[in-house]
């Protein structure tokens, strides 16, 4: 009989399989490993011994076990550890690994109250994309600001997720592990329509579907939130908290 452990991996592929990026599985990968290591202390070693009561342990488990340099973890990350192995309980009853699916037994904690998001005024986000003369940069951020769009999203965006004539764009496996399609107004699409021309000279373009392209490929969400301080910071906007996200 399999043990659990053995499982992670097929899992990693499933959610790559549905289009997840590989930095979004790893945080998935941590979240399985305490789960695992969870259910050793329980002595669960195989999937099909684990009940509603080692889900409402691991709970207890990650609320009140100090981690990394000593501190308990905030609600949100406990939440989004929950969430990780809810889906993969989810995946392993579909699989039919288990006969029931008890992740459905997990519960989330209470509700976190998230701080005020600081957001640009209509000025702001008319200097920071009028300072931006890297073309790639500026479609990224004119993107973002026409859709709403997330970072790690625009990032894995892949050029058949753009209809031009349509003026909408797919993200897949978004926000809520969901696809969703999402439209754009007319300045995005000529700067749209103004990059595709330049990617299409591009070597990169033959190694991969991705839209946005760095120099070795597709472009992660590190250079662009790099990109966003120093662009923020050469538009002169002094206010705090700003997040490629405002």
């Amino acid at each position: 009989m399999r043990s659990t452990a053995s499982y992670v991996v097929p899992f990693a592929d499933h959610l790559k399989g549905r289009g997840y990026k590989d930095e979004t599985i790893k945080p998935y990968m941590t979240s399985l490993k305490l789960f695992c290591t969870h259910l050793g202390y329980l002595k669960k070693h195989h999937p099909v011994e684990i009940t509603e009561a080692d889900m409402h342990s691991f709970v207890r488990y990650l609320s009140q076990t100090p981690f990394r340099g000593g501190n308990l973890l905030s609600a949100a990350s406990v939440n989004l550890r929950i969430r990780h192995i809810r889906q993969f309980c989810a995946w392993l009853y579909r699989s039919e690994v288990i006969l029931s699916d008890v992740g459905q037994a997990l519960s989330y904690t209470k509700k976190v109250i998230r701080k005020e998001k600081r957001i640009f005024t209509t000025d702001e986000i008319n200097r920071f994309l009028g300072c931006i003369e890297d073309l790639l940069y500026r479609t990224i951020f004119e993107l973002m600001y026409a859709t709403g769009i997330r970072l790690a999203e625009v990032a894995g965006l892949d050029v058949g997720d753009i209809d031009l004539g349509g003026r909408t764009l797919m993200v897949r496996c978004g926000k809520g592990d969901k696809d969703r399609c999402v439209p754009f107004h007319t300045t995005a699409a000529a700067r749209l329509k103004s990059y595709l021309k330049v990617r299409e000279e591009m070597k990169q373009r033959e190694r991969t579907e991705a839209l946005f392209l760095s120099h070795y490929g597709r472009i992660t969400t590190s250079p662009i939130r790099k990109a966003f301080k120093e662009y923020v910071e050469k538009a002169g906007i002094t206010k705090a908290g700003l997040t490629p996200h405002s």
